[in-house]
């Protein structure tokens, strides 16, 4: 039995998140728990839960998804809107369009729900410049299941539940990419059960993961990732 033959009628979803972004608060190694939540605290007092969601809306990073059944097996979370205090022509990062995951990860005995994609960009870093130069990006979703650390509802004047919510960029070289690759459109398939059967098989997630993946060469073991970005999720 795999992932996807349980609770196939259930309607598991994340439904909508106001992301805030806490790159003001990450020390490099970890998040700076107890200013980001004083900070919080502050903005929220007296405040109603729609009024949180129109304060995070103006905050710099802002982002707002909204996750969806899209069959019996898959969800699609997608980014519906982007506030960014980068100027656009300087952003390295490919932007956020979706992604599908399976829905059975949702609040299950899961630690977290991880999906992942291929994106483009046409711009790198190269010598500490900016250049243009198309760049393949492994873009890894991961989204907290069942809050159990950091940020409480109850400490923050907020009545939902709060997620850890990050972006882990991978920059892909020739050989990072070439392994990948026979993935690059399941991971963005709606249709047919192509990434589900990806899923349950494990050879997608043991392309990345596994002690042959991505993650387990030399490279990968000194630096895994390329870039980053955290978020604290806010359930609507």
């Amino acid at each position: 039995m795999g992932i996807f033959d349980v609770f196939k009628t259930d309607k598991k979803k994340f439904g909508t998140l106001h992301c805030f972004n806490t790159r003001e608060w990450n020390t490099g190694h970890s998040v700076d728990i107890k200013g980001l939540t004083n900070f919080i605290k502050k903005q929220n007092k007296g405040k109603s839960n729609e009024e949180i969601f129109d304060l995070l809306a103006k905050r710099p990073g802002y982002r707002k998804f909204v996750d969806k059944n899209i069959n019996g097996t898959l969800n699609k979370i997608s980014c519906e809107k982007y506030f960014s205090d980068i100027p656009k022509d300087i952003d390295l990062l490919p932007k956020i369009d979706f992604f599908i995951y399976p829905k059975n990860f949702v609040d299950d005995v899961y630690k977290e729900v991880l999906a992942f994609k291929i994106l483009d960009s046409n711009l790198s870093i190269q010598n500490d410049k900016i250049k243009k130069s198309k760049t393949k990006f492994l873009v890894i979703l991961r989204i907290e299941n069942q809050p159990k650390t950091g940020i409480h509802k109850k400490d923050v004047n907020f009545d939902n539940k709060i997620r850890h919510l990050a972006f882990q960029y991978v920059v892909l070289d020739k050989l990072e990419y070439n392994l990948l690759k026979p993935y690059e459109k399941t991971f963005k398939n709606l249709k047919g059960d192509a990434y589900a059967e990806a899923w349950d098989k494990g050879e997608m997630y043991n392309t990345i993961y596994g002690e042959n993946g991505l993650f387990a060469t030399e490279k990968r073991k000194k630096y895994p990732i390329n870039y980053f970005q955290a978020y604290k999720a806010f359930e609507e």
